[in-house]
């Protein structure tokens, strides 16, 4: 998907980080727990990465508006972040939860159906 033209008012996230991207050249940081900047992005990157992963995530069969959810904890705030705004972008809800919240998911599975996604090494591309 291309950066298009969208109204100076944005009204949705996704019409945000599109309009920021076309706008603004400011980065934006990933911090490690001592505050150092592991990785920038600008806005324009950010989108770009954000519309691969979304692509990715509904080519694997995840369907919008509420059909699917992604539920998901990371201690890598990089992906946390692309897969955030790779959710507004798709339309797919995105519910982190804390990453020490794990445990939580295993009683979960009795009750909830989930997706594996191949590893970045099982698969040609991976959704992040």
């Amino acid at each position: 998907m291309q950066l298009r033209a969208i109204p100076l008012e944005p009204q949705t996230l996704p019409e945000l980080l599109n309009l920021r991207g076309s706008e603004s050249s400011a980065e934006i940081g990933i911090l490690d727990a001592k505050g150092a900047v592991l990785k920038a992005y600008n806005y324009r990157k950010l989108f770009e990465e954000a519309q691969t992963c979304a692509e990715r995530l509904i080519s694997a069969g995840l369907e919008p508006n509420g059909k699917d959810i992604i539920l998901t904890s990371f201690e890598n705030h990089e992906n946390h972040i692309i897969l955030f705004w790779a959710g507004c972008l798709g339309n797919i809800f995105f519910y982190p939860i804390a990453f020490n919240m794990h445990l939580i998911i295993f009683s979960w599975n009795s009750c909830v159906t989930h997706t594996s996604f191949p590893s970045r090494s099982e698969s040609t591309g991976s959704l992040l």
